[in-house]
């Protein structure tokens, strides 16, 4: 019972951390610059890799809205990589390896809420790379 006690504790823990790396990244993106059209622009052109990379299937060729959240999607599995290096006890390499996926996590979370941002503030249903 209290090997799923800790279990449960580090999967909350992780899910929070994840979060917050998440806004706090978003807020970095909303906040640090101001924002321009040209801005988002840039930032849907560096990050279209990102959103339609597939692993076992075809890439898309065009960025919709549903295809970043997919891929904000996929960020929830950095919240399982801490479970899978789960010990007994905690150890400080323990510690950062699971922050630092989950940093990855909720920056690639970040992406997909700033990409819909941008999509929304462009007025764009869908975009190619070559449209952006």
């Amino acid at each position: 019972m209290q090997i799923v006690l800790a279990i449960l504790a580090k999967l909350v823990c992780s899910v929070i951390i994840l979060h917050l790396w998440a806004v706090v990244s978003f807020l970095f993106f909303r906040f640090a610059r101001p924002e321009t059209p040209e801005r988002q622009r840039r930032f849907l052109e560096k990050r279209f890799f990102f959103y339609t990379f597939r692993p076992f299937s075809q890439d898309k060729k065009n960025v919709t809205p549903e295809a970043v959240r997919e891929a904000g999607r996929n960020a929830w599995n950095m919240v399982f990589f801490p479970l899978i290096l789960l010990n007994r006890d905690i150890t400080p390499t323990f510690l950062w390896l699971s922050i630092g996926f989950l940093y990855i996590g909720g920056l690639q979370l970040a992406w997909a809420w700033y990409g819909l941002r941008c999509l929304r503030m462009l007025g764009l249903e869908a975009y190619e790379k070559a449209a952006v």
